[in-house]
């Protein structure tokens, strides 16, 4: 059931003014209130299909409404949700919990929901964790054979922390903690001022950039505020969903020729991987010997940025968003 529709407003600043009509709403299902946002062409534009967007570990829809207001004034209509624990997206009871179970089901839920929209073009964009989602789910997803192309941008196969997982679980558990977080160097993410939630809004620019050594994102630092506003509202994981999200990846490089004879099933698929040579968070070396593995997958390299594409500077931005325009036309 859809609810609440509204004009779309940002919930706090991202430097970037949406040109495209944008509406938000919320979809119930499965136990939680979706927020979802989603972007139409004008009607002098030539419409060309229809982008669902799944994003990646502890974002929501913000970071990535750039890269779909350029997709829509191209003639993409473009949809994303905000994922169970994430952004504004909130539980109907007391439990807000999630893994693989409804990570999955979520997915086929809003895939379904794009279809009956559009049932000709549809494609889904993933990032990081989003990525590996969207690669996994065309190897066994229930409406897979409809998906016509698939972008990945930084798919999380490989974590850079998975030759230390202990320490990767035991920074996750430290991080629950606020003193505790505050000693720790967590790489799991770039929640550069951690849980102090009341110092986030006092500091000054100049201390966001000091702290800013320690960004993997971007090198836009105009995005480091809203990446810091995007951690207030999204939970961290709890151990069962970082772990599921580490699996994604390794089960897709462990069963490469699984998924190549999946992949290979699907005659009217396109598949694109944009990377960064130098990606802090997602080890390249998992993307390369994947991509290797499945001759159906292109690949894109790019340098001078960090792990969030759809949130670097101009130059790189325009790059990632021609390929992906490219293929989305062929």
């Amino acid at each position: 059931m859809v609810t609440g529709v509204i004009d779309y407003q940002p919930p706090f600043y991202i430097p970037y003014v949406l040109q495209a009509r944008t509406k938000q709403f919320y979809l119930t299902y499965n136990g939680c209130n979706f927020r979802c946002i989603t972007l139409e062409p004008s009607p002098n534009i030539q419409y060309k299909g229809r982008c669902l967007f799944v994003h990646g570990y502890r974002e929501c829809s913000e970071l990535h409404l750039r890269m779909m207001d350029a997709l829509t004034l191209q003639g993409y209509a473009c949809f994303i949700f905000d994922q169970r624990r994430n952004g504004l997206s909130k539980p109907r009871g007391i439990l807000d919990y999630t893994n693989d179970h409804y990570t999955f089901r979520d997915l086929e839920f809003f895939v379904s929901y794009n279809l009956a929209i559009e049932s000709d073009n549809l494609c889904l964009i993933g990032h990081s964790m989003g990525g590996a989602i969207v690669l996994n789910y065309m190897m066994n997803g229930a409406n897979r054979q409809k998906i016509r192309t698939v972008v990945t941008s930084s798919p999380l196969l490989l974590h850079r922390d998975n030759n230390s997982l202990w320490k990767f679980l035991f920074l996750l558990v430290l991080s629950y903690v606020p003193l505790l977080n505050l000693l720790t160097l967590q790489k799991t993410d770039v929640d550069i001022v951690k849980k102090q939630q009341v110092l986030q809004k006092a500091l000054e620019e100049e201390k966001l950039r000091k702290l800013a050594t320690r960004n993997r994102l971007t090198n836009d630092m105009r995005w480091l505020k809203t990446v810091n506003e995007v951690r207030l509202i999204s939970k961290p994981g709890t151990i069962e969903e970082v772990i599921h999200i580490l699996r994604r990846g390794l089960y897709l490089l462990d069963n490469c020729d699984r998924v190549r004879e999946k992949y290979a099933e699907l005659k009217h698929c396109k598949f694109l991987v944009c990377q960064t040579y130098d990606d802090p968070l997602a080890d390249t070396r998992g993307v390369h010997s994947f991509v290797k593995a499945i001759p159906e997958i292109r690949i894109r390299w790019y340098d001078n940025c960090k792990h969030a594409l759809f949130i670097e500077r101009n130059e790189v931005f325009e790059r990632v968003l021609t390929d992906v325009l490219q293929i989305l036309n062929e």
